[in-house]
């Protein structure tokens, strides 16, 4: 038998997660919080098998949604469904090892520093040498990668958006999915993302977006950040030695490598 999660979060963290996402104190309670969410699933979701029983991959869930049961449900049933629909991107993403040499291209990174709120920065670059189902393989995985660690789930995510390789063909490819992708990313993921910041935004990007934000929910229309080429804009949400130099800032160039060899390798 599995053992069940223990609880050691900083006491500062768990605060945070206790007061912003309505995280029981009390670790049994916390624990039915789990059970009762893996039951529900089984009980109304049983076209689907879990793929993962474990007390923290629930957690993931039940944090993303503020211990909202019902709410819960839904992002791991539509998580389940999308993995099951979309198998052109899923099974790279089950035989990730098979996508290592495109992922290293220019993958989505987790940059390692935090915002100024705390939450964690992930950096896409689309349109460094990935197609596009790659592409989408690769920002799952990234994602998924980022919230094994707690802390990334109760803070959450800033995500930096760098245009700069993104060229016509893959921005209309990019937007003939966009509902799909963008369910992935409203409905599908349990993250907490705090903003989405654009940077150096092509003009294939205007395009692009007059098609996909149809799909956007207003909540997520209202984490967007549109900087273009104002690099100092951003450094008004993130400290300059925070983020790489090609982004105006001061912190340490980009290990591609170290993080494929951290989502692909293990």
């Amino acid at each position: 038998m599995a053992s069940r999660y223990q609880c050691s979060l900083p006491s500062d963290v768990l605060e945070k997660a206790i007061k912003d996402l309505n995280e029981p104190e009390n670790i049994d309670k916390r624990l039915e919080s789990i059970d009762n969410l893996k039951a529900r699933f089984k009980e109304k979701c049983d076209k689907f098998e879990l793929l993962d029983e474990s007390d923290e991959f629930l957690l993931r869930f039940l944090r993303s949604c503020e211990f909202d049961l019902e709410y819960s449900l839904k992002t791991l049933e539509c998580y389940h469904k999308i993995r099951s629909e979309w198998r052109e991107v899923f099974d790279l993403v089950e035989n990730k090892k098979n996508i290592r040499k495109s992922f290293a291209s220019g993958p989505p990174i987790f940059w390692g520093g935090r915002a100024k709120d705390g939450s964690f920065i992930l950096l896409q670059r689309p349109g460094l040498g990935n197609s596009l189902a790659k592409l989408i393989a690769s920002v799952f995985l990234s994602y998924e990668k980022m919230i094994e660690n707690e802390e990334a789930q109760i803070f959450g995510i800033t995500v930096i958006v760098d245009l700069s390789h993104l060229g016509f063909r893959m921005g209309m490819q990019m937007a003939s999915i966009g509902k799909r992708f963008l369910r992935m990313l409203q409905e599908v993921l349990p993250i907490r993302i705090k903003s989405i910041n654009i940077v150096n935004e092509a003009y294939v990007f205007d395009a692009m977006f007059a098609i996909v934000s149809n799909f956007m929910s207003s909540h997520i229309k209202q984490k967007m950040r549109f900087h273009r080429h104002n690099l100092h804009e951003l450094h008004e949400s993130i400290d300059a030695n925070s983020l790489p130099p090609f982004l105006g800032g001061t912190g340490q160039e980009i290990d591609i490598e170290e993080w494929t060899r951290e989502v692909i390798d293990t």
